[in-house]
């Protein structure tokens, strides 16, 4: 049995989201922080959006492009 709060990251756990077309996210919330893991199908596109919380993330495979701000940046498997 695992332990509360310990979760993998390819299970059925958290909170299923569709984003946008082939972009859909499990949500982990916590006490004080939330984990969101984002899959994209090649060619998906989410929409903008802002928070004023601090955001962070990780690419583990593939590639995208972020747009941040006026910025635009390559994304690759390892950024983060």
């Amino acid at each position: 049995m695992r332990p509360e709060n310990f979760f993998q990251i390819d299970g059925e756990d958290g909170i299923a989201r569709e984003l946008a077309p082939g972009l859909t996210a499990r949500v982990f919330a916590g006490d004080q922080e939330t984990v969101s893991i984002l899959r994209l199908v090649p060619g998906a596109q989410g929409s903008r959006y802002a928070h004023p919380q601090e955001h962070w993330g990780s690419c583990i495979e593939g590639s995208a492009t972020r747009h941040q701000g006026s910025d635009r940046m390559a994304v690759a498997k390892g950024d983060f």
